[in-house]
């Protein structure tokens, strides 16, 4: 069973009755991120990287480590990158100007889309505006 967003939110939450500086979003964004693993798999590795007091961030429950229960280290669900991949990955990042060097911003992994905000405000106001006229024609008798 994977992560789903309201158990990412929620265990979110638990992790910083550890952690409580790290953030909520961020960490909840992480967490969901991680949904090609197994639920009770990404708990450890939350909970153990949450103990672990060289951790600074919740960015490094994503990364490869000894805090993932150890079958997931052998196995993933994807293959493993290529050195194109790796190259191209740290390429994007590093043109990018939204991300921190490990490729996340403070709502989660980037993707390195300088637009994306921007369609997400105009898609935002459309649906605002379809809700608003949807409520007016309702208002209006018959």
């Amino acid at each position: 069973m994977s992560i789903t967003r309201q158990q990412a939110h929620a265990l979110a939450g638990f992790i910083r009755t550890i952690r409580p500086t790290w953030d909520e979003l961020l960490l909840t964004n992480i967490l969901a991120d991680q949904a090609h693993h197994e639920l009770p798999d990404i708990a450890v590795a939350a909970i153990r990287t949450a103990l672990d007091a060289t951790k600074q961030n919740p960015v490094s429950i994503a990364w490869d480590g000894d805090h993932w229960p150890a079958p997931l280290r052998r196995e993933t669900s994807q293959p493993p990158l290529t050195t194109h991949d790796r190259t191209s990955r740290r390429q994007a990042i590093d043109r990018c100007g939204m991300c921190d060097d490990s490729g996340y911003t403070a709502y989660g992994i980037c993707h390195h889309d300088p637009d994306a905000a921007e369609r997400g405000r105009r898609g935002a106001a459309l649906a605002r505006a379809a809700l608003t006229q949807a409520r007016t024609r309702e208002d209006q008798p018959a």
